[in-house]
């Protein structure tokens, strides 16, 4: 068994082997679907031959990795590049290859190119319900972080709900560079570093096509920011996907208030849109999402591993004879 790079033939292939590894969470919030378009995104003439070029001058954003046994892939993993951490994502096994040790050879390469990119940290999310998975996780010496809880806001947030307390109360919308990357700024700093902020797939990083992405700052008196929302919508996705984020608990109604904002962006009158807000369990929000109407979809627990620096035992690799278990995208 082999893990390499993916080639772009092996594209429809590559797919299968994601559906098969989704789970409910993913089909019933749309992330299956989204994945699926990016991923054609990215298998593209320009997007593919952008990761190949990248990929030998050792500078590629991201790998598509695969497992290939008797010439047959078996098994899937993407490791994403955001330092100071590696996100990795799509770890799984073709159900008649698993508890093999698959798994175990693709979370160490993953490993690998993060130590030699000189990235200290690999991160990944796992759904609380999919526990033969974070067993394998727990056995290959991964650490569960902070919880991250998924909320579906089926409407939209009353007009009537209250704005802030307190005068000069704005929401302005953050586009252009270099306001963008104070914004990104402040969401990285404001959310624990183990928590994914922004579920980042390939074609993101590589082509940024099929999403549709806007960001909001509110801002308190006196020009203050106070906290941070990115929106996310894949297009033929009827799900908005909102991460706020904020330093220190903000005043009630400053939520709400991002909330309005968010249900205008990218709405397109599909039956079924809704906005899906994504919250680590320590938010400062999570007591005011039932009064606004919020219902808890889903729940996934994230996973942090500290990559051994070069010349500790753990640079040798996974033990002889590792097996694992089945482990789905989330």
């Amino acid at each position: 068994m082999i893990v390499r790079e993916v080639r772009r033939r092996e594209r429809d292939r590559y797919i299968e082997l994601i559906a098969a590894q989704a789970s409910d969470e993913d089909r019933s919030l749309h992330l299956l679907d989204s994945s699926v378009r990016e991923i054609r995104g990215a298998f593209g003439w320009v997007p593919f031959a952008l990761l190949r070029l990248f990929a030998i001058l050792h500078r590629s954003p991201v790998h598509l990795l695969v497992a290939e046994e008797g010439g047959k892939l078996v098994g899937t993993t993407v490791a994403i590049f955001r330092p100071p951490g590696t996100y990795v994502a799509a770890v799984g096994v073709d159900p008649g290859y698993r508890r093999r040790g698959i798994a175990t050879q693709l979370l160490a390469r993953a490993e690998l190119l993060s130590r030699e990119r000189r990235i200290p940290f690999l991160v990944l999310d796992v759904y609380s319900s999919n526990s033969t998975a974070r067993r394998l996780y727990a056995r290959e010496g991964w650490t569960e972080g902070p919880h991250v809880r998924w909320w579906r806001l089926a409407g939209p947030v009353s007009s009537a709900s209250p704005d802030p307390p307190g005068p000069s109360w704005a929401v302005p919308r953050i586009a252009p560079f270099p306001e963008l990357a104070g914004i990104r700024s402040h969401l990285a700093d404001s959310l624990p570093f183990d928590f994914p902020p922004s579920c980042l797939h390939p074609s993101e990083v590589v082509a940024a096509g099929p999403r549709w992405i806007r960001e909001d700052l509110a801002v308190g008196p006196g020009g203050t920011p106070v906290a941070a929302t990115r929106i996310i919508q894949n297009r033929g996705n009827p799900i908005r996907f909102l991460f706020p984020a904020a330093r220190e608990a903000p005043p009630p109604g400053v939520l709400a208030r991002l909330v309005r904002e968010a249900h205008g962006f990218g709405r397109s009158g599909n039956p079924g849109e809704s906005l899906v807000l994504v919250l680590s369990s320590q938010s400062f929000w999570e007591k005011e999402l039932e009064s606004l109407g919020a219902v808890l979809v889903t729940e996934s627990e994230t996973w942090w591993k500290r990559v051994a620096r070069p010349g500790n035992r753990g640079d040798q690799g996974p033990p002889a004879g590792s097996t694992s278990g089945e482990a789905h995208p989330r």
